[in-house]
């Protein structure tokens, strides 16, 4: 497991991992790891990448917000801009 650096962001660290299925990078798209403050790409915005609200351990999504998928992480976005406002590493395998 990636360790979980001590910065904004990295809320928890996730109590159990997920099996959820088989996973689709973008075309073009390469694995890297996501930080609070950057943008997602739109193409992550796509509802198939949305994960359930109060699932997987995750809080509910404020309004205005959407948990994401991305390889092996959850991310807690702003639909409007795409702007990551929380990481969860490492959550999924």
């Amino acid at each position: 497991m990636r360790p979980v650096p001590n910065r904004p962001g990295f809320g928890f660290r996730p109590h159990k991992r997920y099996a959820l299925g088989a996973y689709r990078r973008p075309p073009g798209y390469y694995f890297r790891q996501w930080d609070v403050g950057v943008t997602l790409p739109g193409f992550f915005l796509a509802q198939s990448y949305w994960l359930t609200a109060g699932t997987y351990g995750l809080s509910p999504p404020p309004p205005g917000t959407q948990w994401i998928r991305v390889d092996s992480d959850a991310l807690l976005v702003t639909i409007a801009t795409g702007r990551v406002l929380q990481v969860v590493p490492n959550i999924f395998y």
